[in-house]
């Protein structure tokens, strides 16, 4: 079985932002037209400069299928699929591919609801064209309903786990786990919690990892507003050890928000999203905040909206960093993307795909890729059967 990649058919809009001119983009729709209906192709979308890793981790309230990951590889703007991988212990309603990460010969995917939602990650490697797989990961301490793998992130040697439902301190309040891969196998090294955690924070719900940091936000956090939410930075002092540098919450904080829906860490750069914080747009328009790191700690540098966006827009469901690029995706069928100009990020296009009237719209997925922009469409229909597709932008470099 090979998957549809259509160029054809499809009416593309690139809308400037701010201002700015749209560069010439080049658009290809990844289909599971093949796959049956509800697979959720495109639910998770990890990418380098030569692969693509699509997450298909089935229905979401159904128990039909334990999910699978497809791999592309790229060639030019084409892409093709290399490899269908699936858990070698899967069941029915794992959700494996609800999450994944991909960095150089490594993808990691997570499987939240296996085992009675202990959950678990399955590490895989490339030798050449060919995919095995390698390890099963888990909490040393998992419980039901930890949800261990919803949310991951891999860089370098280091791999970061959310585990929401852990009871860590109090009931729900989450918990991050925190591998290193030693001889080319992954020890389990810490254990990250909140200084102050509180019943059901879902602390892990997402999470980040670059260098020597960790980020998760605890969307539930109720610091601020009920349910308003926060993010939490961790830093590695030394081998196996690691402290909390932060807790971050918006300037403009309100009941609701989310906050910390989605988090990517680049260095000295955060940033984080409130997708449901309401805006001048109206109910849920959503937020996206920028965090930089300094001398004094982590500051609060901008806060960024999407223009005439309309209400319940959902505004930072997904994010994506690259250099100096940021992608934000939303719930209304758009992604935006955005350029830094040394001090904050300005936006440069808005991408989306008309509709045509089967459900195929965008947005609620998004990574980035050496000029290449990838939009993850998980209910996308076709032929009014809904099993997702992929979009994949050309922004050029």
């Amino acid at each position: 079985m090979r998957f549809h990649a259509s160029t054809a058919a499809l009416l593309v809009v690139l809308a400037p932002l701010a201002g700015l001119a749209s560069a010439q983009t080049q658009v290809q729709e990844l289909e599971g037209s093949t796959l049956p209906p509800d697979s959720h192709f495109g639910r998770a979308v990890a990418a380098t400069a030569e692969l693509v890793a699509i997450g298909m981790a089935g229905p979401t309230f159904q128990t039909a299928t334990p999910g699978a990951v497809h791999v592309m590889r790229r060639d030019g703007l084409l892409h093709w699929r290399q490899a269908r991988l699936t858990a070698p212990d899967g069941a029915p309603g794992d959700k494996f591919g609800w999450a994944v990460d991909l960095e150089g010969t490594t993808l990691v995917v997570g499987a939240h609801e296996h085992d009675l939602s202990r959950g678990a990650v399955y590490v895989f490697e490339r030798v050449e064209r060919t995919w095995g797989f390698t390890q099963k990961l888990a909490a040393p301490d998992g419980a039901p309903a930890d949800h261990f793998g919803e949310a991951l992130a891999l860089h370098g040697d280091g791999l970061a786990v959310g585990a929401r439902g852990h009871d860590a301190g109090a009931p729900g309040a989450g918990a991050v786990y925190v591998f290193r891969r030693t001889g080319g196998t992954w020890v389990f090294e810490a254990k990250l919690l909140a200084n102050d955690p509180e019943p059901f924070d879902l602390l892990g719900l997402s999470v980040d990892i670059h260098g020597d940091r960790v980020v998760a936000g605890a969307v539930q956090d109720s610091d601020a507003a009920p349910w308003s939410g926060a993010v939490y930075v961790w830093r590695r002092v030394v081998d196996m050890l690691w402290t909390q540098e932060a807790k971050l919450v918006p300037s403009d904080a309100s009941d609701s928000d989310f906050f910390g829906t989605a988090v990517e860490l680049l260095g000295p750069v955060l940033v984080a999203s409130s997708p449901y914080h309401n805006g001048a747009g109206g109910s849920n328009q959503g937020a996206v905040y920028l965090f930089l790191r300094d001398a004094l700690g982590w500051q609060e540098r901008q806060r960024i909206t999407a223009d005439a966006a309309p209400a319940w827009s959902f505004f930072g469901l997904d994010l994506a960093l690259e250099g100096a690029r940021l992608c934000i995706g939303s719930g209304i069928g758009r992604a935006y993307l955005y350029e830094w100009d040394g001090t904050r990020y300005r936006g440069s296009m808005r991408l989306e795909v008309e509709p045509d009237g089967t459900g195929n719209t965008l947005g609620e997925i998004v990574d980035l890729a050496d000029g290449l922009v990838f939009v993850g469409s998980p209910n996308a229909s076709h032929a009014g059967v809904a099993n997702g597709s992929v979009y994949v932008f050309d922004v050029g470099p």
